[in-house]
């Protein structure tokens, strides 16, 4: 991943570019002492970011001695599942948990375009 300079100009970019275009989030990143939950302004310039880039969107956010924590919208997962389900709320994981949606659902793209012909 990279860091979008951008970002700073264009509020519909999301914070992070990663290496692999097929990486299905488009992520927010925030870090603020206080922070206990995701605020909603986060997850709704996510969201924003999200569209332009037709990807999912994704918080990653922490407060101080807090572990870093992961927003995500529930169709993200659904399709992580193998399901195309509208669920229209946001959830919420670990680092660890985020890495296994977006590793399931880059995989099962991967198996529709058949780049996985042998499996």
């Amino acid at each position: 991943f990279s860091r979008v300079l951008d970002q700073y100009r264009d509020a519909g970019l999301g914070d992070l570019e990663p290496d692999d275009p097929q990486f299905p989030f488009c992520i927010e990143v925030k870090r603020r002492a206080t922070a206990n939950t995701c605020e909603p302004a986060w997850e709704a310039q996510a969201w924003k970011a999200a569209e332009r880039a037709n990807k999912h969107a994704a918080v990653i956010y922490r407060g101080d001695n807090r572990p870093w924590r992961v927003r995500v919208y529930a169709d993200a997962v659904a399709e992580a599942f193998g399901s195309d389900c509208v669920c229209g709320v946001w959830l919420e994981t670990d680092l660890q948990g985020f890495a296994w949606i977006a590793r399931e659902i880059m995989a099962d793209r991967a198996r529709r375009r058949g780049d996985y012909a042998n499996d």
